[in-house]
């Protein structure tokens, strides 16, 4: 079994404006919001085919407008101001099953899996402002297969999934058909995998809306001890990925239904470290450099790892970074450090 929560606090603004508002209504101004959320998670494997999981999860903030009227120009110009409370509220579950488990050596893989979540954000009313609520949910299930072919020296697996989903709530509402595809190699002599995965959204109910993704990745893996050159190279366009993997980046619950329209972005990550030997070989010191590129900011890190490279059930790496995020707006820079800690036992 695992379990475990994680803790965000998210913080956001802008400005709006309202085409058709004349100078004296406050047409114009803007808005901010401050989002603090916890999320415990659970996930259990039943037997050696069959594992399920869940998520639950709560947020609270402070939403604030503050409305600018044009009446007079100049110091005729006067300003409103609105806070409200807000709040978030989610719920995520799923399983895996097995259906014809890979004999020994490779071959043919069938699997089943299912998830389903559901969301809601809103904000209370006040003096002067309407309250507001958001609500998304989504259910999947997904068969997956996958066949392992020797080549050369290494491993070429190539997999197809095809699922069924339903959205509901808010925004786009309706069933769906997503069709997936894949192709995976493995060396496991020189550590060197890639991987390319492709996902398409076939047919929804709401026929404007249009969703698919691609992705790669080339790896070295420098094996269990981590000692030598690793590499780590992901290209990513579009939404490569699809059910509750969303809940992890979405702002709010109307990132997390179909809308009225999709953006296919664009994303690369690179990470390059090599591991060296420490206090006696027990130890793996790994320095690192990260960059990951979007079409809104650049991305840069430098980073320091060390992990306990001895053989047993126990793990323990420890981490220091150091970033800066470069604006595609020509704002000003930011600059970061990090430190995380992971053990098990």
């Amino acid at each position: 079994w695992l379990a475990g929560a994680a803790v965000s606090h998210s913080r956001g603004d802008g400005r709006y404006a309202l085409a058709e508002a004349d100078d004296t209504a406050f047409g114009k101004g803007a808005v901010e919001s401050a989002l603090t959320s916890v999320l415990p998670y659970a996930r259990l494997r039943l037997s050696e085919r069959v594992s399920v999981w869940a998520l639950a999860g709560y947020g609270s903030g402070e939403f604030v407008l503050t409305g600018e009227s044009g009446a007079g120009g100049g110091n005729g110009a006067k300003t409103v101001r609105h806070s409200a409370d807000l709040a978030m509220t989610l719920g995520a579950a799923g399983s895996r099953g097995t259906l014809v488990p890979a004999p020994e050596g490779g071959g043919f893989a069938l699997g089943v899996r299912t998830d389903v979540f559901w969301v809601r954000t809103e904000s209370d009313a006040v003096a002067g402002m309407r309250g507001s609520s958001a609500e998304a949910t989504r259910w999947r299930l997904v068969l997956d297969a996958a066949r392992a072919f020797p080549l050369g020296r290494g491993t070429l697996t190539p997999s197809l999934e095809a699922g069924l989903r339903y959205d509901g709530g808010d925004a786009g509402t309706g069933t769906g058909v997503e069709l997936g595809a894949g192709l995976g190699w493995t060396d496991p002599e020189s550590g060197v995998s890639a991987d390319l995965r492709a996902r398409w959204l076939a047919a929804h109910e709401s026929s404007e809306y249009r969703e698919w993704g691609v992705s790669g990745s080339i790896r070295v893996d420098p094996g269990e001890r981590g000692r030598g050159l690793s590499l780590l190279l992901v290209p990513t366009a579009g939404n490569a990925s699809s059910g509750t993997g969303a809940l992890w980046s979405a702002a709010d619950a109307r990132a997390l239904a179909p809308g009225g329209g999709f953006e296919a972005g664009r994303r690369l990550d690179a990470e390059l470290g090599y591991g060296i030997a420490m206090f006696g070989g027990r130890f793996t010191a790994t320095p690192n450099l990260g960059m990951a590129l979007t079409e809104t900011a650049r991305d840069y890190r430098l980073g320091w790892r060390l992990h306990l490279a001895q053989d047993g059930p126990g793990s323990l790496e420890v981490g220091l970074d150091a970033t800066r995020r470069e604006h595609a707006n020509d704002d000003e820079p930011e600059h970061g450090v990090g430190f995380r800690m992971t053990a098990r036992w």
